[in-house]
């Protein structure tokens, strides 16, 4: 048993530092930024989501706004007569 005593010693760090493609800072620096990155994409997709409940009251008043809308643009600023033309 005499071959052991042939090699190196190595530190873990020093050892993994040789092998793995990332040294433990920088393997930092790029956890960092992927866990930025997925936290702006969550606040993106918080924004961008319709509430969740959408009450009686709200639902009329978002109905007649689109129907003050639609009446403003097929007529102007004057609704026509009630005569059915």
């Amino acid at each position: 048993m005499a071959f052991i005593n042939q090699y190196d010693e190595w530190d873990f760090d020093d050892l993994t530092d040789e092998i793995l493609p990332y040294v433990r800072e920088e393997l930092t620096q790029i956890r960092d930024t992927r866990i930025v990155r997925a936290k702006k994409k969550v606040k993106k997709k918080e924004e961008n989501r319709t509430p969740a409940k959408i009450y009686v009251n709200t639902l009329w008043e978002a109905r007649l706004t689109d129907l003050q809308r639609l009446a403003f643009m097929r007529h102007g600023s004057q609704l026509p007569s009630g005569t059915g033309a």
